[in-house]
């Protein structure tokens, strides 16, 4: 938690991840501290699903139910913080449309 605190205080928008196979019981009341959005990830945990959260795969393939093409977004190498504001504004979008 100190080495978030210390990490933040340099870049505020640094992604933090945490992995712990005990997450309720060590990190969802510490992670409040830090004020920020950070991921926990539950050990014990396989190699694609660390590089899917890396890699924001989740996040790319909502953006994909939008009929966006995820290739154009990845080009633009956004930090997660703005790939997590564009799917936000198109679920907004898409609550705003009348068929």
């Amino acid at each position: 938690m100190e080495v978030a605190k210390e990490i933040l205080s340099v870049n505020r928008h640094q992604r933090i991840i945490f992995a712990s196979a005990y997450v309720r019981e060590t990190l969802e009341d510490s992670i409040k501290q830090l004020n920020q959005i950070v991921e926990l990830m539950q050990k014990p945990f396989g190699e694609q699903a660390l590089i899917d959260t890396i890699e924001d795969n989740e996040i790319y393939s909502e953006i994909k139910k939008y009929k966006i093409d995820p290739k154009i977004i990845r080009a633009a190498n956004l930090r997660h913080e703005q790939l997590l504001d564009i799917l936000e504004f198109l679920g907004k979008k898409q609550k705003g449309r009348t068929f």
